[in-house]
């Protein structure tokens, strides 16, 4: 994404000219080939014929200042949605795990946790006991990781796994391809420095 062009949110992005340095397309974002995550989205160049397809353009979704700041500049539509978006992130912030001393004691040398979903919470779970729920996020594999490094710091060397089940998988793993990886990759590095871990 190094050489792909910033957008404004509030910006007529839509309708932003691009240009394709590999095959010399040119078009607007409105016809370029979109993805969406969590916190931004990218415009990448439509054509087929001898072209890697780069990434052209990025628009990162506004923060609430931003928003509050732009929004009578919007549609009935994008006020609707923005007002959605805040209010949600709102009471994300609130009832989010943020501290190790949100969680409670666990027995036992070997925790092997779960993560799961039930409806649009997510669910963190030793067997059949609830230990902590908050809202799902889509792309939720960076809050993934930002919940298991608590939970390291939480239960230490006891930590054996936190383990995603079929449920949780497609507000887990969302729009990037990559993100079964480094899941995978996270749940492989809780024993790492472990000494007593199998080769």
């Amino acid at each position: 994404m190094g050489d792909a062009r910033q957008l404004s949110y509030f910006s007529d992005y839509k309708n932003e000219p691009l240009v394709c340095p590999e095959c010399d397309w040119h078009g607007t974002w409105s016809q370029g080939s979109h993805e969406y995550f969590d916190s931004l989205a990218d415009c990448s160049c439509p054509s087929k014929s001898g072209c890697s397809g780069p990434i052209l353009a990025i628009v990162a979704n506004p923060t609430s200042a931003e928003y509050e700041e732009n929004r009578e500049r919007l549609s009935a539509a994008e006020k609707a949605f923005g007002d959605a978006q805040v209010a949600f992130q709102k009471h994300f912030d609130e009832v989010a795990l943020k501290e190790v001393n949100q969680l409670p004691d666990l027995q036992g040398d070997a925790l092997n946790l779960v993560w799961d979903q039930e409806g649009e919470e997510t669910v963190l779970r030793k067997a059949d006991v609830e230990i902590w729920r908050e809202p799902a996020v889509w792309d939720g594999y960076q809050r993934f990781l930002k919940v298991l490094a608590i939970l390291k710091a939480r239960y230490g060397s006891r930590l054996q796994d936190l383990e995603p089940t079929e449920a949780s998988m497609e507000n887990l793993l969302g729009d990037n391809s990559a993100a079964s990886s480094i899941v995978a990759d996270a749940r492989a590095g809780i024993l790492a420095n472990d000494p007593l871990r199998p080769a």
